[in-house]
């Protein structure tokens, strides 16, 4: 089969929704299908490339010096978009491309009229409808509007709307959603296509390279963004901190609100105590999450919660938000503790920094459940039957079926 992925970035310094689906692109070329993929030239971003004789990756312009946390200017984007719907045809024109499979807002627009131009079935990745969940974290969390958050908010809010309503109403053959959250979330929106809820998934064994520990310290993996609402986290942390004199909050990534968040922690007297190591590397961020005693994941509006099921590879227990996404990795109590107030933050910081025995235990729960759910040779398997069953315009079990005969999958590392 070949495949013709578009996205904008790679790497995890485009965050964890471009993770997740440069994973789709390795895992079937792992499987031994063809895969294409097209995203922004950045030097900073270059995962995907040479990790598999199947995989070819095609780097075009305008050219971006990728920041994680920062994304490329709206003018960047709508010139990337032009630039791909040339670059796309050519990849059609000589690969003899059958389903092209679209990460979502820019690089969806371009698929799909690539899809209607060249009559191939069109996939586009959704990880969260930000419009539909923006309303309900307000009403359920009461997100305050104070000018901390609200300076970082306004603007791109229309046009994330605007950008959401204009893929939704493309020619797509199906969208994928990465939730059952989202995939509600997208009927609430009022999209009535076709769609297709697979989970995001890992490599499990990677996260193994580490012996495990459990050192007082708690870690935040993310783009500092206002939707991630890492205040709540440093707000309870200071309080906690009066009683745990030796814990540390540790935070990996970069992004618009370090410099607010950081200024938070000076104003609270614990910025020796919240470490802003910004954007790290894939094997110092493995280190930190061996070492961790649990993951925080405070964010209020997301499909799904990569950096939770990379907790759990790690065999580390997570603190999280109450949003239905990511209630459906985390089982309160078992792998992890769900907070609905950010009043409960503080408390559940003191438990798990002050309690290592608890925080294995969980921990092992989350391993346990990424193992059994999350494998991403799973995710692997069900987008191949998807991409068949667009294709031979079949059931997509009746498509694996007629033509598990005819494929020969091999492994690449």
């Amino acid at each position: 089969m070949n495949i013709l992925y578009l996205t904008e970035f790679t790497s995890a310094i485009g965050g964890g929704g471009e993770v997740a689906f440069a994973n789709y692109a390795k895992e079937m070329g792992r499987r031994g299908h063809n895969v294409h993929i097209i995203a922004h030239n950045s030097v900073s971003d270059n995962s995907a490339d040479g990790t598999c004789p199947n995989i070819h990756s095609v780097r075009i312009g305008p050219d971006v010096n990728l920041r994680h946390g920062w994304f490329p200017r709206y003018t960047q984007q709508i010139a990337y978009i032009i630039h791909l719907l040339v670059q796309g045809g050519k990849v059609i024109g000589r690969r003899k491309i059958q389903v092209i499979h679209a990460n979502t807002m820019s690089p969806a627009i371009a698929g799909s009229l690539l899809g209607l131009i060249y009559n191939i079935p069109v996939v586009v990745t959704v990880h969260h409808v930000e419009s539909v969940q923006t309303k309900r974290q307000r009403i359920r969390h009461h997100i305050r509007s104070s000018s901390r958050r609200a300076a970082h908010a306004r603007y791109p809010r229309l046009l994330r709307l605007l950008c959401e309503r204009t893929i939704l109403s493309l020619p797509l053959s199906v969208v994928h959603a990465v939730s059952r959250s989202t995939a509600a979330d997208l009927r609430k929106f009022g999209y009535k296509g076709k769609i297709e809820v697979i989970a995001n998934g890992l490599n499990i064994a990677d996260y193994d390279v580490l012996p495990r520990e459990h050192m007082p310290f708690l870690l935040f993996v993310g783009r500092l963004v206002v939707q991630k609402n890492l205040d709540v986290v440093i707000e309870a942390f200071a309080k906690a901190s009066v009683t745990l004199s030796s814990a540390k909050l540790v935070v990996v990534g970069d992004g618009p609100m370090r410099n607010t968040w950081a200024q938070l922690a000076r104003e609270l007297g614990i910025e020796d105590k919240v470490l802003f190591l910004g954007y790290v590397s894939e094997e110092m961020k493995l280190e930190l999450l061996s070492k961790c005693s649990a993951l925080v994941f405070p964010s209020l509006i997301e499909g799904f919660g990569l950096a939770v099921l990379e907790a759990f590879a790690a065999g580390k227990p997570v603190l999280v938000s109450d949003v239905d996404s990511v209630k459906e990795l985390v089982s309160d109590g078992v792998n992890g503790l769900i907070i609905s107030s950010p009043a409960d933050w503080e408390s559940k910081i003191k438990l798990l920094l002050s309690n290592a025995s608890l925080c294995r235990a969980m921990g092992w729960n989350g391993r346990i459940r990424a193992e059994r759910y999350f494998r991403l040779s799973r995710v692997g398997e069900k987008f191949e039957k998807l991409y068949y069953s667009l294709i031979f315009d079949t059931a997509p079990e009746a498509a694996a079926v007629s033509k598990a005969t005819t494929l020969t999958f091999y492994s690449c590392t």
